[in-house]
C-alpha cells in the first residue's frame, strides 16, 4: 500500500522520537522521516531516515529544499544537552540545535504543511523556574550567545533552550491557520533506552542515568512515585498519540507533560517574550515569519 501522509521526526533515530517513529509506522498509510546524525539500524518499510545535523544550517536547509511531499504532521524532537560552554559560529551550541535547528527545519517546511497539519514542539519541564536548574532568560539576543555568567552552566542552558521552545511553540500557536494543532510537549524525565540527549555529558551520564532511572523505579514501587519519571516506550506512544489522536486535533497553545495537559510556566506565557524570539529568530534566520 502506497503512503498518503507523511511525517517529518527531528532526532527521531534514537529514544522516544524513534519509538514514537516506530508506533507511526504500524499504520501502512503513514511514510515517518527521521533525520538526525547517525543511522538508527533497521526500520520499518515505511519510515526513512535521512541524514541531517541541526547544528549545520546549511544541511537543514538542504534537507528542505529537497522535500516536495504533502507533510501532515512535523515533530521538532530533536536536542542535546551540552556540558562545555561551546559555540556554533556566534550561537552557543544547545540553543543552536535544541532551537535555531528546529525553527529552520521548520520554516524550511512550512509551506509544504497541509491545511490540517499538526506541528509537535518538545520541551522540558526544565524550562519553569520553578524547577531546580531552571532558565535563566533576559533576551532571545543574550541567550542564543550566552553572554553572562548566569548562563554558563550546562544546565541552565539546557533550560533557556527548553523554554526557547516553549515560547516559540505559544508564538506559533498565535499565528498558525485555523486549521493546525501546535502542542508544547514534554517527555517527563526519561533517564535511559536509548537516548542521545546526554551524548555529550560523558560516561558519569552513559552509566549513571540508568543506575538513576532504576533507583527513581524502585522508589516508585515502594510507594515513592517521581510523577515526572517516565519509560521510552510510555513517552514515545504519548508522542505518536499527539500526532494521530482526534481528540488533538486544532489544539493550540497547549502543554502536555507526557499524557496530561497541564499548564507551561508563567514566563512561558509572557507575549512579549514570545514574540521577542519569534522576531529574532526569524532575523537570525533570513525567513518570513508570516504563515
Amino acid at each position: 500500500m502506497s503512503s498518503e501522509k507523511y511525517i517529518i521526526i527531528t532526532g527521531g533515530t534514537s529514544g522516544m522520537g524513534l519509538e514514537a517513529a516506530r508506533i507511526l509506522a504500524a499504520d501502512p498509510t503513514l511514510h515517518i522521516t527521521v533525520t538526525g546524525r547517525t543511522s538508527p539500524g533497521d526500520l520499518p518499510s515505511n519510515v526513512e531516515f535521512v541524514k541531517c545535523d541541526l547544528a549545520d544550517l546549511e544541511a537543514v536547509r538542504a534537507f528542505c529544499a529537497s522535500w516536495t511531499k504533502p507533510l501532515s504532521a512535523v515533530i521538532l524532537n530533536a536536542g542535546v544537552m551540552m556540558v562545555a560552554l561551546s559555540h556554533v559560529g556566534e550561537l552557543e551550541t544547545t540553543f543552536a540545535i535544541n532551537h535555531v535547528g528546529n525553527a529552520a527545519l521548520f520554516f524550511g517546511i512550512k509551506s509544504h504543511l497541509l491545511p490540517d497539519a499538526r506541528v509537535i514542539v518538545v520541551s522540558s519541564e526544565l524550562h519553569s523556574t520553578e524547577v531546580r536548574a531552571g532558565p535563566h532568560w533576559t533576551s532571545a539576543a543574550e541567550v542564543a550567545v550566552a553572554n553572562v555568567p548566569e548562563m554558563e552552566g550546562g544546565m541552565v542552558r539546557y533550560a533557556n533552550s527548553k523554554l526557547a521552545n516553549m515560547f516559540f511553540s505559544h508564538a506559533l500557536s498565535r499565528r498558525a491557520p485555523e486549521g493546525w494543532t501546535v502542542i508544547a510537549w514534554t517527555p517527563g524525565f526519561v533517564p535511559s533506552g536509548g537516548t542521545q540527549l546526554f551524548r555529550d555529558r560523558g560516561m558519569l551520564a552513559t552509566v549513571g542515568m540508568p543506575i538513576l532511572g532504576a533507583v527513581l523505579g524502585l522508589a516508585s514501587w515502594l510507594g515513592r512515585p517521581t510523577p515526572s519519571l517516565s519509560t521510552v516506550p510510555r513517552s514515545g506512544k504519548a508522542l505518536a498519540e499527539l500526532v494521530t489522536g482526534p481528540e488533538h486535533k486544532g489544539e493550540k497553545g497547549v502543554y502536555y507533560q507526557i499524557e496530561n495537559k497541564g499548564e507551561s510556566s508563567a514566563q512561558s506565557r509572557d507575549i512579549a517574550l514570545q514574540d521577542d524570539l519569534w522576531d529574532w529568530t526569524v532575523r537570525e534566520l533570513g525567513v518570513d515569519g508570516t504563515l
